[in-house]
């Protein structure tokens, strides 16, 4: 019966890319069923442009190198549904003489870090992950990452081991933030004149007063429609572009733009929570739960530059859910007879749901 109900499974799986002429490898530590034990095993056995379903488990998979452009598909990191976050406690996204990791697609991962060991690895997807752990963090490329719909501990322009490479195009967009993205060593602002950072929300300091909001993104950036939330006072973002952000801040006043070397306009303040949930503090995981809409009687409700919400619920991708289940159908039935006779029709019955 098991067997059964595994080829039936990576039947619909690889029916399902046929058209993307992609071949789709499940993975599971966790039991046996998938096709693979081993996440190293099933990437051997992909070819670049392959996806690799990752089932949840209580065991980390482990850190993670990845050489060729692949999609790494988890089962999310809160999804009451599943009940088993899919950890990959460490991604390292690699180029060879002959292979590149860039083009790859990240999402649905409980993760420690991402990281990428040269400049050259670029175009790459990250989507609705998240990192628990205090002092994690991906290391953003260069060249045309997108990173949306995360809960993150930090964002850093840093390579693998410290040099600093900042970033000359990407988009940083509908994530929560708990920290300063810039520069993971503090050595000073990190370069990012191609960076639009949009509709995310940024938390200074989790369960109590938050410090300065400062040197938290780099030079140059475009910082727009976002929610900065407990920070108590404003420093300087860096030549950056800080335009029609909501700052939450636990003391004032605060004068836009937030240096003496930034532009920008439309700026909105708060002391008081402009949330659903009346929060001011955020607390991950707990936080996850509450809801983070902000109040119709807010001024940054509709009140983004494309007509939207300002923060993570406005833009063109807004946060779905706080679950990291990926935008793919998912399956919530399945029956099958548990005996089968020769030449004898086998009826089989499944139902999906579509997942948002």
């Amino acid at each position: 019966m098991k067997s059964l109900l595994k080829v039936i499974i990576v039947t619909i799986s690889v029916f399902c890319c046929k058209l993307s002429n992609a071949a789709v490898l499940t993975v599971c530590n966790y039991g046996t069923v998938a096709q693979f034990t081993s996440l190293a095993n099933a990437y051997v056995a992909a070819n670049p442009g392959d996806t690799l379903y990752v089932y949840g488990s209580p065991t980390d998979y482990g850190t993670f190198i990845v050489q060729k452009k692949i999609t790494i598909i988890g089962a999310g990191y809160a999804d009451s549904s599943i009940n088993l976050s899919t950890t990959i406690s460490t991604i390292v996204l690699d180029t060879t003489v002959s292979s590149t990791a860039s083009g790859s697609n990240i999402i649905g991962i409980n993760f420690t870090n991402i990281n990428f060991t040269a400049n050259s690895v670029t175009n790459v997807f990250i989507s609705r992950c998240n990192n628990f752990s205090t002092g994690g963090f991906i290391a953003m490329g260069p060249v045309n990452w997108t990173i949306e719909n995360c809960v993150l501990d930090n964002i850093v322009f840093s390579l693998f081991g410290g040099s600093f490479v900042g970033c000359s195009s990407g988009i940083v967009n509908n994530n929560v933030i708990e920290g300063f993205p810039g520069d993971s060593y503090g050595s000073g602002y990190a370069s990012a004149p191609g960076l639009l950072f949009d509709h995310n929300m940024v938390v200074g300091n989790t369960g109590g007063p938050g410090g300065a909001l400062s040197y938290f993104i780099g030079t140059y950036a475009t910082i727009t429609n976002n929610v900065f939330l407990n920070f108590s006072s404003v420093g300087s973002a860096g030549y950056s572009n800080f335009t029609n952000n909501l700052l939450v801040y636990t003391a004032g006043p605060v004068s836009y733009p937030i240096g003496s070397y930034d532009i920008g306009s439309g700026n909105l303040d708060t002391t008081s929570s402009p949330f659903v949930n009346g929060l001011i503090y955020w607390t991950n995981p707990s936080s996850l739960s509450s809801n983070w809409q902000l109040l119709p009687s807010c001024s940054g409700h509709n009140g983004a530059t494309d007509g939207t919400d300002i923060g993570i619920f406005g833009g063109s991708s807004p946060m779905m859910n706080f679950t990291g289940a990926a935008a793919i159908p998912q399956m919530t039935l399945l029956t099958a007879p548990t005996t089968v006779t020769l030449d004898s029709p086998i009826n089989v019955h499944f139902k999906a749901r579509q997942q948002h």
